[in-house]
């Protein structure tokens, strides 16, 4: 139960880097018609609370009650579907119902005879073939970019940046169908050579995500909390390497480890005095990387070695 709420949490929270820049100026309206701030907060964070079990294929379909006013998971996957643009309610669904941009997921099949697998189409609009989130976040900026520059009016190219690729078809009816193959389901799949590379990434990635917690709750200096979370994005982007079978990825990752091998070990008092961890640990994280660039130099690719 703890690992499905856990999955669940990390599918929410999988969003768009640029949001918080890019939505707030939406609810500003609200506190020139003079909504309380605490109230605001308040229906925000249920909002937000809200979404943590819509967002799984586990829950296929709740009694019509529910289905017809609330977002549901079934409503809440078509609204993940890269091939619509619809069922936009964080709580209440009939919000789309009203407006037209209500598609529900058994629009082509019924749902009892759908198979289990994955109906809709999750991803973004078009196959990146990376699993690295720097690439992910802002592949769509160059797109933007290009709209803007290629406007033959300088009215087109504001609308290239303020229109997004839903605003014509959003109450357009696009029925959904389940793909024919999983070929047509699944985006990316890589897999390690061997299980020591499995579980490799998997101590390698949970260091990380405590490096970059100890980046946001110890209290340091500002260069030490750049230096940390340098160290822990770095981390992410070269495991991200990994994973898409970039043929210097084993390099980089030797060179991540002998990096932080000195750094939480070889000058860890320097360290600590900058980020306000403790010398012993320190020290520890050290022992954990002298392992870790042990196994690289000394498995080699045979550990590294992802596969599409």
């Amino acid at each position: 139960l703890l690992l499905l709420v856990a999955i669940t949490v990390v599918c929410y929270y999988h969003k768009s880097w640029w949001q918080a820049l890019s939505s707030f100026w939406v609810y500003l309206y609200l506190a020139v018609l003079g909504l309380p701030p605490h109230m605001f907060m308040a229906h925000k964070s249920l909002n937000t609370l809200y979404q943590f079990w819509v967002h799984t294929c586990l829950i296929r379909e709740l009694p019509w009650i529910f289905e017809f006013v609330l977002s549901t998971p079934s409503h809440h996957r078509v609204h993940h579907d890269r091939r619509v643009h619809k069922n936009f309610g964080g709580i209440l669904i009939i919000w789309d119902r009203i407006f037209g941009s209500f598609l529900p997921e058994n629009v082509a099949t019924p749902l009892e005879k759908q198979h289990q697998e994955e109906a809709c189409v999750f991803g973004v609009s078009r196959s990146l073939g990376t699993w690295s989130q720097a690439i992910l976040q802002s592949w769509y900026w160059r797109s933007i970019i290009r709209r803007g520059t290629n406007a033959k009016s300088f009215f087109q190219a504001i609308r290239a940046v303020t229109v997004g690729p839903g605003f014509y078809t959003v109450v357009m009816p696009r029925p959904i169908r389940a793909p024919a193959s999983s070929r047509d389901r699944i985006r990316l799949k890589s897999e390690m050579g061997s299980s020591w590379g499995y579980w490799y990434m998997v101590l390698q990635t949970l260091t990380s995500i405590v490096v970059g917690l100890c980046a946001l709750v110890v209290p340091m200096t500002a260069f030490g909390n750049i230096l940390l979370s340098t160290v822990a994005l770095g981390s992410f982007y070269i495991y991200s390497m990994v994973f898409d079978a970039h043929p210097r990825a084993y390099y980089y990752e030797a060179g991540r480890t002998l990096i932080l091998l000195g750094l939480f070990y070889g000058v860890s008092s320097f360290f600590s005095g900058v980020t306000g961890i403790p010398v012993t640990m320190s020290k520890s994280f050290g022992t954990f990387y002298l392992v870790s660039t042990l196994a690289v130099l000394l498995r080699g690719p045979r550990l590294l070695g992802a596969r599409r």
